[in-house]
């Protein structure tokens, strides 16, 4: 299969000094610097499950899992093909009209210096109170 040039959207992972490593689905490559487009993310990756959504009358509602993604130029966005069970739907649907069913949700990590408490062994004595 042939991916460069392509419309595909890839998704830029990391950047090693030397190369950026870029990854679509399973595909894994890595390129010096050249020139790019620079594609608004839809935090729609390769490989999320999404729903179908729009007015039930217009158009078949299902889940599915995204198959690839392509930048329109005509259209300036990204659109979606999926996955349907084990057959692929033969339109592609913007992010618009569809709905992330993956949990994409995770923790950042602590940006805040805590102290961390110490004991000395000096102190004061409470009068009255027997600890034992």
């Amino acid at each position: 299969m042939r991916y460069l040039p392509s419309g595909r959207v890839f998704r830029r992972d990391s950047f090693d000094g030397v190369y950026y490593h870029f990854s679509y689905g399973k595909v894994r490559m890595r390129l010096r610097p050249c020139m790019w487009l620079k594609v608004a993310c839809d935090g729609i990756d390769m490989g999320d499950s999404v729903e179908t959504i729009g007015p039930a009358i217009e158009r078949e509602q299902f889940i599915a899992e995204v198959l690839g993604m392509y930048y329109v130029t005509r259209k300036g966005c990204i659109l979606y093909r999926l996955r349907r069970g084990n057959s692929i739907v033969p339109r592609l649907f913007a992010s618009q009209h569809l709905r992330l069913l993956t949990d994409k949700s995770t923790i950042r990590p602590a940006d805040m210096e805590h102290p961390v408490p110490q004991w000395h062994g000096t102190g004061e004595k409470i009068e009255g109170v027997d600890l034992t």
